[in-house]
């Protein structure tokens, strides 16, 4: 009876245990498949957009946007604040990208520099907090620049992928500094940043397009991701280094070697449906995850060690130092670089404009510090000072106005400042300054 019992229940059971396990398996597939966030996700984690260019509210947005900068007192506080500008104009991209291939790509070009600045600003604050929030965030952008170049024509795509290129170098940049302090954490953030990079290629390698052109750009966009993966595997090999030099490398070790593994399952997915020519990026991803077990296992003296950290850091650092000295030597630090006027004299009657609009006639006031502009109907060409950008901008609205102006130059040890007052509803831009200990320069007012 007991044997006749149990052979009765036996099969039951056997069922129940196999749905069990099919359901936990799916379970675990779903997860693995949910654990790297989606595009939607990740623009909804990043600062929504601002006003966009062609509103009527646009200048001004940017106005107190400045302002907010201007009154952001120390580097950590420029970093988080410069943050938020940068992905308000990386969402503002986003959101153009379909209409206005030229807006989107000086919204990136903007995106790019207000980045580089708070990962700048983040490094030299010494704050590994903040840092780490600032390279946790940073995580979210690939995925929307990734979303801008797919949405504009090719021909505005090599400058915003040039844009991504330099992201992925300013962002290992920071999480290196954060790997000098504690390697375990910054083998944390290189998980997480090159499994989503690895999942970005399987996402695009799985999608099907109609038409010989869509394909291609998906397999340029393939290899790409792949490409990008290789670089964040290659600072994951020297986040090991680094923890085995500062006797930190069995805990990082486990980190770096659970997500090689994960890291490796992805990449061996897309060889399911990588393109052609994606391959070859595809293989060269897969020997990177295979160095970096091997990396980990070498034995190394404290010198080879020492080489390998340095062959690996070398270029990177030095461009990094340039980055940082122009950083370190202002007191307030504009969106765009500051064009230094060529000339060591006031230009007067100056013919050779762009657009062919005539000079405007400048002034100088007896204190030296009030210039005066008649102003004309036609604009002056675009000015290479774009340190006074957001005037720039509110500018347009009152184009081919004739006003007056009066400009006082506010000097600061670096950067020159503009104040402005205006009659007419005019606003102007020029390149007049009185900084860096040499004699005054002037350039061709810009009127608007």
């Amino acid at each position: 009876m007991i044997s006749l019992s149990a052979h009765k229940y036996s099969l039951p059971c056997a069922l129940a245990i196999a749905t069990l396990c099919t359901v936990f398996f799916l379970v675990g597939v779903v997860s693995a498949q949910e654990a790297v966030p989606s595009v939607e996700e990740d623009a909804a984690a990043i600062a929504p957009a601002g006003v966009t260019p062609g509103n009527p509210l646009y200048a001004a947005d940017r106005f107190f946007e400045r302002m907010g900068l201007f009154f952001a007192f120390g580097k950590k506080a420029r970093a988080e604040r410069l943050t938020v500008i940068a992905e308000e104009r990386l969402s503002e991209a986003r959101e153009i990208a379909d209409t206005d291939e030229e807006g989107a790509q000086i919204l990136v070009g903007e995106y790019e520099t207000a980045f580089e600045n708070a990962s700048v600003e983040a490094e030299l604050s010494g704050d590994e907090d903040a840092q780490t929030r600032f390279a946790e965030q940073a995580a979210r952008h690939s995925s929307v620049l990734d979303t801008v170049i797919e949405r504009v024509p090719e021909k505005a795509r090599e400058n915003i992928r040039a844009a991504r290129d330099r992201f992925v170098e300013n962002h290992i940049a920071l999480m290196r500094v954060i790997a000098e302090k504690n390697p375990e954490r910054a083998a944390e953030l290189f998980s997480d940043i090159a499994e989503r990079r690895a999942v970005a290629a399987e996402r695009q390698a799985e999608r099907k397009e109609d038409t010989t052109e869509r394909r291609i750009e998906r397999e340029q966009e393939v290899a790409e991701r792949l490409k990008e993966y290789d670089k964040y595997a290659a600072f994951g090999e020297e986040v090991s280094l680094i923890a085995r030099k500062i006797k930190a490398g069995e805990a990082t070790d486990e980190v770096l070697e659970r997500a090689t593994e994960r890291h490796r399952e992805v990449l061996e997915r897309v060889r399911e449906n990588v393109p052609e020519a994606a391959r070859e990026g595809l293989e060269n991803a897969l020997l990177r995850a295979r160095e970096m077990r091997e990396i980990r296992t070498e034995v190394l003296s404290p010198v080879e060690i020492d080489e390998k950290i340095i062959e690996r850091q070398k270029n990177a650092l030095e461009r990094r130092e340039l980055i940082k000295d122009v950083v370190r030597n202002r007191e307030r630090e504009p969106l765009m670089p500051f064009s230094r006027p060529e000339t060591e004299e006031v230009i007067e009657g100056e013919e050779d404009f762009e657009n062919g609009s005539p000079p405007l006639n400048v002034e100088e006031g007896e204190d030296g510090s009030a210039l005066r502009f008649p102003a004309k109907k036609q604009p002056s060409p675009v000015p290479t000072n774009v340190c006074q950008k957001d005037l720039i901008e509110a500018a347009k609205a009152s184009a081919g106005k004739q006003c007056t102006m009066i400009v006082k130059i506010m000097t600061c040890p670096r950067t020159p400042f503009l104040t402005t007052t205006a009659t007419n509803g005019c606003i102007i831009s020029e390149l007049t300054a009185r900084g860096w200990g040499g004699p005054r320069r002037t350039a061709p007012v810009n009127v608007y």
